[in-house]
């Protein structure tokens, strides 16, 4: 079947979507009648295509509002070097870089949060902070919640070492040797159950 033109749907600015079998695409489109003018053209019979009628008004914004238009949009302007005007306009623009997190005098912060030791610590690997200066440790749930696996991310060095202070600090406080697993391409470490504070206060505990 061949369709020449179609009908847009001007009631309430809602696009109208139709299948064509054959492949058809705008040809040119009459102004202020509502008419989107196809024709066919020579395109394999298996390709089809959903054809959007809502360009209908993208062509009279177009219209409407002309390229000469926005070139002089932007002309009538003034140059200013005053360095306080420049501050303020500063403090608008996005930083470059996540800055240092502020001094405080007693840790942990109210939130929990607690700096890495300035020192690195004495062990053979090494666990990374986010580029929020948060601890890489997140908790997994599968199986529409059932399942859940502690993972810890950003580590580098001996992950297999890691991996065992992570059984040894689990069995001491929870008295339970959990399931792991060590990715060394990725550089995580996955324990199965959720142990989150437990590897948090481990990791912090170990300077991290």
């Amino acid at each position: 079947m061949i369709v020449r033109s179609c009908r847009l749907n001007l009631t309430g600015f809602k696009p109208v979507f139709r299948r064509f079998s054959s492949s058809f695409f705008p040809e040119e489109e009459k102004a202020g009648d509502g008419y989107i003018k196809y024709k066919e053209k020579s395109v394999s019979a298996p390709d089809r295509r959903w054809v959007v009628e809502s360009d209908h008004w993208k062509e009279q914004t177009r219209k409407g509002f002309p390229l000469e238009k926005q070139e002089t949009l932007h002309e009538n302007f003034e140059t200013s070097r005053n360095e306080a005007e420049w501050k303020a306009v500063q403090s608008l623009l996005p930083l470059k870089e996540i800055p240092l997190p502020p001094k405080h005098k007693s840790y942990p912060t109210p939130s929990g949060w607690v700096p890495p030791s300035s020192t690195l610590p004495d062990e053979k690997y090494h666990i990374r902070r986010t580029r929020f200066h948060q601890l890489p440790v997140y908790l997994e749930s599968r199986l529409g919640g059932w399942h859940h696996l502690t993972v810890i991310r950003y580590c580098d060095g001996d992950l297999w070492a890691l991996e065992a202070d992570l059984r040894a600090e689990i069995n001491k406080v929870k008295g339970e040797e959990p399931l792991t697993q060590v990715d060394e391409v990725c550089g995580k470490v996955r324990l199965k159950g959720a142990f989150l504070k437990e590897v948090s206060d481990f990791l912090i505990s170990k300077g991290f």
